[in-house]
């Protein structure tokens, strides 16, 4: 393997290792609240109607349309099946799909202008305090849409 190569992996995996970490401290010490926040609520429950087939382009209970996706529900629909409802585990999907992230962020500017602009590119993402506190604090769901866009 080339040795350039090969430092740029280590690099990564280290930087998504230390990038998880920082992701899952705030996770942690922020579950203490008395209902589920934000839109977390209609997530699954609009995962769990598409879980038993159900149409899911429905007027929400807050009166809202639903603008969620089939593979976004499908994916929440999987999560809740396996892990279940507690908060924390429901903020582990979008950490990990922001961990994943970096690595495209990683390999576009690796592409674009080579390994040094990745590491850097790749090190400003996984630190930065808005991905820090909407995938780690809070659990949003955009980091999901942000991977699947890039």
């Amino acid at each position: 393997m080339n040795p350039m190569k090969e430092d740029g992996a280590k690099f990564l995996f280290v930087l998504c290792i230390l990038a998880l970490a920082a992701r899952l401290v705030p996770a942690a010490l922020y579950i203490d609240v008395p209902n589920l926040p934000h839109d977390m609520q209609y997530y699954l429950e609009h995962a769990k109607f598409f879980g038993e087939g159900k149409p899911y382009d429905r007027v929400q209970s807050n009166g809202l349309g639903v603008v969620y996706g089939p593979l976004s529900l499908a994916s929440y629909w999987a999560w809740v099946s396996v892990f279940g409802t507690n908060y924390f585990t429901l903020k582990l999907m979008p950490i990990i799909f922001d961990v994943l992230t970096i690595i495209l962020v990683y390999l576009i500017a690796l592409k674009a202008a080579g390994l040094q602009a990745a590491k850097y590119a790749s090190f400003l993402y996984a630190f930065s305090y808005l991905a820090l506190l909407s995938a780690g604090a809070l659990g949003n769901d955009d980091h999901m849409f942000l991977f699947f866009l890039m």
